[in-house]
């Protein structure tokens, strides 16, 4: 719990003195009383006021971060967090807290990283990783969500995989990460059948803003469930899942061409079912596997 903090407000540290440090100190151990641990206004009023007395003080910028993040203000939460990062480097609390709000975000790359920052002093934060690295859950894209440039930085960029993957090493996590310049998008939506891209989707244009950025070149593979076709042989049904996800790929492809990239930057490849993720029947075996996977070469 973020609040735990204010526990040690009573050591004065160098990190935030001021000549108001002791008002501030009150006006931030304030907010831990248990009248207004529901008041998140009155928190955030007390905390404000103790940062026009100290402007550095660390447990108010944190806790205030954390304010924000209950009250769902995403960006306001992480200007708090990032201020007391930098404030104190070494501190577990704000890497967690701009996990935490990243994780919330659907930014689970940016959320990654954060953890990885303070898994060395922090148990609680281990598990978060390992959670992430599972299923290499932080490499796919589920319905709704939309990457940031930011996250797909840290996805396609060997500096930052490397680091990752060090990190990883120095938390010393029994995981098996992997280098690989690799995720899968599950939140493109075709009709049932079909190629053609059923509405405008904003991952597109983070990802063509990427690829213009770095100049990257990718690969679009379009990967299908194992569902035939009505009307057809099995060995026509793969043949035809095969046609269907290349054209898939080849759609997202002229979508971010219209939109700047490069038409050399962008290969297509269509496997159809031959690349299941999940050999199991039913409906939940099928969505898993329907996506499509963008590799950096």
């Amino acid at each position: 719990m973020k609040y735990g903090l204010i526990l040690w407000m009573a050591i004065s540290s160098p990190l935030f003195a001021c000549e108001q440090e002791n008002e501030a100190n009150a006006l931030v151990v304030k907010t831990a009383t248990v009248e207004m641990s529901q008041d998140l206004s009155r928190q955030q009023a007390y905390l404000e006021k103790a940062l026009t007395l100290c402007p550095h003080h660390l447990f108010a910028l944190n806790n205030l971060g954390f304010v924000y993040e209950k009250k769902g203000q995403w960006q306001k939460a992480l200007s708090y967090y990032k201020t007391a990062q930098k404030i104190s480097p070494k501190s577990v609390e704000p890497w967690l807290g701009m996990g935490d709000v990243y994780q919330k975000m659907g930014q689970l790359p940016q959320a990654l990283e954060a953890y990885l920052n303070a898994c060395q002093q922090d148990k609680e934060v281990k598990e978060k990783i390992l959670a992430l690295l599972e299923g290499d859950r932080y490499r796919n894209i589920e319905d709704k969500q939309v990457l940031n440039k930011q996250s797909l930085l840290i996805l396609f960029d060997k500096s930052h995989q490397q680091a990752i993957l060090t990190k990883v090493k120095q938390c010393h996590l029994k995981v098996r990460a992997r280098m690989e310049l690799t995720a899968s998008f599950r939140n493109f939506h075709f009709a049932s059948g079909s190629a053609i891209l059923q509405k405008t989707n904003t991952q597109l244009d983070e990802i063509a803003g990427f690829l213009t950025m770095t100049g990257q070149n990718i690969e679009i593979s379009g990967h299908t469930d194992k569902q035939p076709f009505r009307g057809k042989s099995q060995n026509e049904s793969i043949q035809l899942n095969r046609q269907l996800s290349l054209q898939r790929a080849e759609a997202l492809k002229q979508a971010l061409v219209q939109k700047g990239v490069a038409t050399s930057q962008i290969k297509t490849a269509g496997f159809g079912s031959d690349r299941l993720l999940d050999t199991g029947v039913g409906a939940k075996a099928d969505k898993k596997n329907r996506r499509v996977e963008i590799k950096v070469y």
